[in-house]
C-alpha cells in the first residue's frame, strides 16, 4: 500500500463509507481531499488497485457514477499500516 491508498481508505473510515449504500464515488473522495493535489485519474487508478486487492468493494452507482467502500479486510491492512493492532 502506498501513500495515496492510504489517504483513500482513510477517506472512507473518515467518511463512514463501510458498506454499498454509504459508498463514496472517486469525485466525492476528491473533494473531502481537495487540499491535496492528485488528479482525478491518479484516485482512480489506486482506487482500482484497492479494488483488485480486496480493500475496497463496488457500492450502488449514483447516477453514472460507480462508488466504492472499505472492505474488513480494508481495515484491518489500514490498521496495520497505522502500527496498530486492530483493538
Amino acid at each position: 500500500m502506498n501513500r495515496i491508498q492510504f489517504i483513500i481508505l482513510s477517506s472512507l473510515v473518515s467518511e463512514s463509507a463501510d458498506n454499498n449504500v454509504n459508498a463514496m464515488s472517486i469525485k466525492e473522495i476528491i473533494e473531502n481531499l481537495r487540499s491535496l493535489e492528485y488528479t482525478y485519474n491518479s484516485f482512480y487508478k489506486h482506487t482500482k488497485a484497492l479494488l483488485a486487492a480486496g480493500y475496497v468493494a463496488a457500492g450502488l452507482p449514483v447516477g453514472n457514477s460507480k462508488t466504492y467502500y472499505i472492505t474488513q479486510g480494508g481495515k484491518e491492512a489500514l490498521e496495520i499500516v497505522k502500527g496498530g493492532d486492530g483493538t
